[in-house]
């Protein structure tokens, strides 16, 4: 649950040492059709007034950080990621932590024409059925005020992590 304006953590965390991941072709959606991409192929944030590029603290942790925003007319939205896995620190080292040249992707492409493609990341995910990749979706609601017992800050995540 969030509130718009507030901010919102997403995270993304593997267990195991062993492996690394990438997060990529995220996009979000309100359910009736409407869908934006947020993160492209190879991991870089379409638009980083929406959302930022992901910051991975480590190869088994990648969290961004966005402020709550909704779709008019809408309080659900459906966020949908595909995690590319790499097992090994060869497999891993051009894979994860994602290049996103900012200013050659600027250039290359106008602001406006990104939130207005018709292709959508997220709308059949089938593809991505390859070794190695998993789908991850959420659904997140939003409100229009915010729980007190509420994560609202970076700072509060291990305290929710040991809740747990």
């Amino acid at each position: 649950m969030g509130t718009v304006g507030e901010k919102i953590y997403h995270v993304w965390q593997c267990d195991s040492s062993a492996t690394g991941f990438l997060v990529h072709s995220c996009s979000v959606g309100d359910g009736r059709g409407e869908r934006i991409d947020l993160i492209d192929v190879d991991g870089c944030a379409v638009d980083p007034a929406i959302q930022p590029d992901v910051f991975y603290e480590d190869e088994n942790r990648a969290v961004v950080e966005v402020y709550g925003y909704k779709f008019s007319g809408a309080s659900v939205l459906n966020y949908e990621c595909v995690l590319e896995i790499c097992r090994s620190n060869l497999e891993c080292e051009n894979l994860t932590p994602p290049k996103c040249a900012r200013e050659q992707k600027e250039k290359s492409v106008f602001p406006q024409e990104a939130l207005r493609r018709s292709r959508s990341i997220g709308q059949d995910m089938s593809h991505h059925n390859k070794r190695g990749q998993i789908e991850v979706a959420a659904t997140l609601t939003m409100e229009d005020r915010m729980d007190p017992n509420t994560v609202t800050s970076a700072n509060d995540l291990p305290t929710l992590n040991q809740q747990n």
